[in-house]
């Protein structure tokens, strides 16, 4: 899922908006949670290498974890949505401009 032009196509095809809403969404949300997963190793890990640097925070201390899981998790999912919902506003047809602002 990704150009205009396949979900264009989706939607010509008799696709209902929410179901390219759910098919972007759904996307997004597995790379998100495959960059949060990653992320979260890594961190873990770099966390042991700098540890000097840590002030009030455990090298381990999974509430700090969790919350920027959380945090990015939002983040994801909002950035998910916008284009997911512009995408359902885009006519199907062949020039690709939001339904409602034809020209005459």
């Amino acid at each position: 899922m990704g150009t205009s032009r396949e979900l264009g196509i989706r939607q010509a095809l008799g696709a209902a908006p929410a179901q390219v809403v759910r098919a972007v969404l759904a996307e997004g949300v597995r790379l998100a949670g495959i960059g949060i997963v990653l992320g979260l190793v890594l961190a873990f890990f770099a966390t042991r290498l700098l540890r000097s640097f840590l002030f009030g925070v455990g090298v381990g201390d999974p509430l700090t974890y969790a919350a920027v899981a959380v945090m990015l998790g939002a983040i994801a999912l909002t950035s998910a949505w916008i284009p997911a919902r512009r995408a359902t506003r885009t006519r199907p047809g062949g020039r690709h401009e939001p339904a409602g602002t034809e020209q005459p």
